[in-house]
């Protein structure tokens, strides 16, 4: 996991047609909505161990290959050191609330859902912010169709230019979590 600024994130993004949006969310690169039939979206479970396996299900969704970019758009605000701690106790770079003003995307390199110690640090980062209520958006360097989450206020949004890949979102999680 590596903390990294809008202008070294928007190559990466540049490669999946996304940018960081005015609210510091990912977005499509032309600002052009995403369609009701491109976005499914699930009530995350408030129960923690459930939490945590819908947070690993939703990002088997995007089947991570490559990098993953984490991002925390402005509604989430890191007003303490405390609060900061809270989301990255063990963080293998040092993390406070000032660092989190400038820097509100995260890389992880080489991350793929076979065990690699990138993903399980992508997981554990997204668990805990969607169980503190932050809000954050995740691509993949595979995400050739805008596939994407939002995750706000307690609910995951599956977010696709392609509607046939929210299909699986069914097959992970059933019809809702």
């Amino acid at each position: 996991m590596k903390p990294v600024s809008p202008p070294q994130a928007q190559p990466l993004l540049n490669t999946v047609h996304m940018k960081i949006g005015s609210w510091g969310q990912l977005c499509d690169a032309t600002d052009r909505p995403f369609s009701p039939d491109g976005v499914e979206a699930r009530q995350a479970p408030r129960d923690a161990l459930a939490l945590y396996q819908c947070m690993d299900q939703a990002l088997q969704w995007l089947e991570v290959q490559g990098w993953a970019l984490l991002q925390i758009d402005y509604s989430s605000n890191f007003a303490n050191p405390e609060a900061a701690w809270s989301v990255f106790p063990l963080s293998p770079v040092e993390v406070d609330a000032g660092m989190l003003d400038h820097y509100r995307a995260f890389l992880f390199e080489t991350c793929d859902s076979q065990a690699t110690l990138s993903w399980y640090a992508l997981l554990d980062l997204a668990h805990k912010l969607l169980l503190f209520g932050y809000h954050f958006q995740i691509v993949a360097a595979n995400s050739t169709h805008g596939q994407h989450l939002s995750v706000q206020d307690g609910f995951i949004y599956f977010m696709s230019r392609n509607p046939a890949s929210l299909a699986k979102v069914d097959t992970l999680l059933g019809g809702s979590v």
